[in-house]
């Protein structure tokens, strides 16, 4: 989309490649189907975490504070857009954060089997899954997964934080978005493209500033049949 915006900030770095970055390891090596591993926990040679810019998310989140600091010098009004790729797989992230979860304490898998009378065309395991080596291990998933919530979690956090310290959060909208959810052996299933309730939840989190309150929360069910509302047809319906 590099016509939608004055300034593309990321650097592909020691990545490279342009998908690389999106399924990312820490030694700078992209995906290789079939052999890439389906998480990572992130080490350095002696067994302790890596630093959060191991990750392209990392280094996201410092250019992001960087160009928040030239805003605020200027004082110029800007739309920040952030795209950052945790959760999505490989499930790869610092070590820190996979010691934040004790995977025997776990939330369990719910539901654990498909819902009776479900179309089998939308209730099959995913096909993205099966391009990465390691994948059988369920509950070695679900916690590289919440390992890279986590990881997500503080590198928004950081961004928020430097708006508070710019003194430019009463004056900004923040929106945090996803696209879509994941089945962590939900249902007995693993991976997003199906036609269930874990696999189509997808966050929308808008933080106004203090002096801007919304009359009633907005979320993306809420907003979707008024935009639905406003498509329907006009012309007339019938033979």
């Amino acid at each position: 989309m590099r016509f939608s915006w004055n300034e593309i900030l990321y650097d592909h770095g020691k990545w490279g490649a342009k998908l690389y970055p999106l399924f990312a390891y820490a030694d700078g090596t992209g995906r290789v189907a079939g052999v890439s591993p389906a998480w990572e926990m992130g080490t350095d040679s002696r067994g302790n975490s890596l630093p959060d810019d191991a990750y392209p998310d990392g280094q996201m989140a410092l250019a992001a504070i960087e160009k928040l600091r030239e805003f605020a010098e200027e004082g110029t009004r800007f739309c920040l857009a952030l795209g950052f790729f945790k959760p999505h797989l490989p499930f790869n992230a610092p070590k820190a954060y996979w010691d934040l979860y004790n995977p025997a304490t776990l939330p369990p898998p719910s539901p654990l089997t498909k819902p009776v009378g479900a179309n089998s065309a939308t209730t099959t395991n995913s096909g993205e899954i099966a391009a990465y080596s390691q994948a059988s291990d369920r509950a070695k998933l679900r916690h590289a997964y919440f390992a890279c919530v986590s990881y997500l979690d503080a590198q928004i956090g950081k961004v928020r934080a430097e708006l508070d310290a710019l003194g430019l959060a009463d004056n900004t909208i923040v929106v945090v978005w996803g696209d879509h959810g994941w089945c962590l052996d939900d249902y007995g299933l693993m991976g997003k493209h199906k036609l269930l309730e874990r696999s189509l939840e997808a966050p929308l989190i808008i933080r106004p500033p203090a002096n801007l309150r919304p009359a009633a929360f907005a979320g993306i069910r809420s907003c979707l049949p008024r935009s639905r509302r406003r498509c329907r047809p006009t012309y007339a319906r019938g033979g």
